[in-house]
């Protein structure tokens, strides 16, 4: 029976993979940070939707009724 001696094969792949998985957990956490990103401009932009509405409606019932209401 014939032995083949692969000595240190291991450790080279191992290190491969680790960057290939480290690269890969970079690629996705900046993904992540700019989709978080993308979706608090998104709030602010429908906050500041509401708020306008909101006092385009309190105006428009003070026109209406000539009755201010806080």
């Amino acid at each position: 029976m014939t032995l083949f001696k692969q000595h240190g094969f291991v450790l080279p792949l191992a290190l491969i993979m680790l960057a290939i998985l480290t690269g890969l957990a970079v690629t996705l956490s900046e993904q992540a940070h700019t989709k978080m990103l993308e979706i608090q401009r998104q709030q602010t932009s429908w906050r500041n939707e509401l708020e306008y509405r909101s006092a385009l409606q309190q105006i428009i019932r003070i026109l209406l009724t000539g009755e201010v209401v806080l």
